[in-house]
Formats: structure tokens, C-alpha cells, sequence
């Protein structure tokens, strides 16, 4: 199963098509504008970004891989984007911008509970979080048109 981020004529939703081809199936959309989804290691969950307040805020969400259960992982004034999960599923490191000081770090947030922490990159650009690369927000905001589709692992069940 591939996970998609795509403006079908409502704002930016998150899809699901089988990697065989298919039909996509909506699976996150509402309020604001979803973009970056990313599977967890055993495709039960999805994490994804979605934008609010006009493109002045997003925050990280949760989701069941069948798009029920919607929760909010983060929130607050800045501008979260790019989850990425650790290799065990524990963890989600995600871009936090803060647009208002020209800044952004990498965080990771523990799942079931536990204090959000920063993790400093090693050096300036791109920096590798849980063998994936995380790239920095672009200089075109959260309204960005690039394309990233995702593939849900193998034997994670069928959406």
C-alpha cells in the first residue's frame, strides 16, 4: 500500500492506492491540509503533518492505517513537518520550524508517553534520523508541490 498526500479539489488530503496499481482511497482529510505521510515499521499506523491557520501552523497527527482514529501528536506555533518513525516503532522524529527566529531542528517524541526532546544535527543540511534522510522545511512553506509517496511494509495487512 503507498500513502500520498494530493489536491483533489478540497485542499490536501492523505490517499491510499495498492502498490499494484489501483484506485486510491482516501484515508485523512478534513480540516487544514495533510502532507507527509510515513508508515509505521509494521504498517499499522500512519503519521502525517497537517497544516492550519492559513499555512502558519502544522502539527503532527496520527491515524490507524484504515484512516480511523485521528489523533494529535503535536501543536503549538511553529511549524511541524516530515515525521519520520524509528526503526522499533517507539518513536517519531520529526522538522520543527520556528519561522518567527529562522530556525529549525529535528525533535523526537516518544509514543506512549514521555517528554519531547531535540536532537541536534550532526552537521548543517540534511541529516540521517533512523537510517532515512529528513530533509529541512523549503523556503516555499508549508504549501510545498513536491510528490512523496510511501510504501506501507510488506505483511503489515491490507488497508
Amino acid at each position: 500500500m503507498l500513502a500520498f498526500s494530493s489536491d483533489r479539489g478540497s485542499g490536501f488530503n492523505i490517499f491510499a492506492v495498492p502498490a499494484e496499481g489501483g484506485d486510491p482511497v482516501l484515508l485523512v482529510g478534513g480540516e487544514g491540509e495533510d502532507h507527509d505521510p510515513a508508515w509505521s515499521p509494521d504498517g499499522s499506523m500512519l503519521a502525517l503533518a497537517r497544516v492550519t491557520d492559513r499555512g502558519r501552523r502544522s502539527s503532527i497527527f496520527l491515524v490507524e492505517a484504515d484512516g480511523s482514529g485521528l489523533r494529535q501528536l503535536t501543536s503549538g506555533p511553529h511549524l511541524d513537518r516530515q515525521p519520520s518513525w524509528s526503526p522499533d516503532g517507539t518513536e517519531i522524529a520529526f522538522v520543527r520550524a520556528v519561522p518567527a527566529q529562522g530556525i529549525s531542528r529535528i525533535h523526537v517524541v516518544r509514543l506512549g508517553g514521555g517528554r519531547r526532546r531535540l536532537r541536534e544535527p550532526p552537521e548543517a543540511g540534511a541529516v540521517g534520523i533512523h537510517d532515512e534522510q529528513v530533509r529541512r522545511p523549503s523556503r516555499e512553506g508549508p504549501r510545498e508541490r513536491d510528490a512523496r509517496a510511501v510504501r506501507r511494509p510488506r505483511g503489515a495487512g491490507v488497508v
